[in-house]
């Protein structure tokens, strides 16, 4: 939809020069007041809002659930930037279908509305701060077993290239006598 309306607002369409309303006029154009846009960049925010489930969110981990729940509430206004230039007729679109969107998440939050469909209702779920603890323990033992294991492999990387090193080497002499020496074991002086 989003590239047939904006193809057709590119050509322009005859009938989308004229088949505007209240301000926009125009709908091949983009909002001379930024209005849409705004409008648009506002319905997605509050129906992400109402729609994602939270709760799974608190459930996925230590902290992770603020960065989602933040990267939800911050999307909207990165888009605004790019969804001004959009033209008329695609603003239109996609703020009624984020209206039709919000309806329809607020028509399911209606109790008697989950009972009708049997839609089970989310509870909500408490994360303790003994979770968030085994949870900053978990990664400070996994850390340090991650050192050791690097230390390890270092020691094994050392002793191997001491054994290649040894094998290239002269002996060492460890003894008190030269048995090089024809005649037997002499003495060195």
């Amino acid at each position: 939809m989003f590239w047939g309306l904006r193809n057709m607002s590119m050509l322009p369409l005859e009938s989308f020069k004229y088949g505007g309303l209240w301000w926009f006029t125009d709908i091949t154009m983009r909002d001379p007041y930024f209005i849409l846009p705004i409008v648009t960049v506002i319905t997605l925010g509050v129906t992400l809002q109402f729609s994602v489930d939270t709760n799974k969110f608190n459930a996925a981990g230590a902290g992770f659930g603020k960065f989602l729940k933040f990267g939800i509430r911050v999307l909207p206004v990165v888009m605004l930037p790019f969804i001004v230039n959009f033209p008329c007729a695609v603003c239109i679109y996609w703020a009624s279908t984020n209206f039709i969107s919000l309806g329809q998440v607020l028509f399911f939050k209606i109790p008697s509305v989950r009972k009708y469909f049997n839609i089970d209702v989310i509870e909500k779920v408490e994360q303790s701060q003994k979770v968030y603890a085994e949870n900053v323990g978990e990664l400070k033992k996994s850390w340090k077993n991650a050192q050791i294991i690097k230390e390890i492999e270092k020691m094994e990387r050392l002793d191997h290239m001491n054994f290649r090193q040894s094998n290239n080497a002269l002996p060492v002499k460890t003894f008190k006598y030269n048995p090089e020496v024809e005649g037997g074991l002499k003495k060195d002086d």
